[in-house]
């Protein structure tokens, strides 16, 4: 089993390569979808309990958000 608590997802496999592929197919749709809310990059670097890494890439939406908002007066 591997969960992405930053992405509020979970997936589970018969190996440990099998749950790494499903975890990096999982994540890499999530990514893709347009209609389901990214966390920002600050929030995904922030959040680090894994022992495995798994490179994805990240939309240019996620790469170009700010990391907070900020309110003029």
């Amino acid at each position: 089993m591997a969960s992405c608590p930053v992405l509020d997802i979970a997936t589970q496999g018969k190996s440990e390569k099998e749950v790494k592929e499903n975890m990096e197919d999982l994540i890499n749709d999530y990514m893709k979808d347009k209609d389901t809310p990214k966390p920002t990059l600050k929030k995904m670097m922030s959040v680090s309990v894994s022992l495995t890494n798994i490179p994805i890439s990240l939309p240019e939406v996620v790469h170009n958000r700010r990391s907070s908002t900020t309110t003029k007066a």
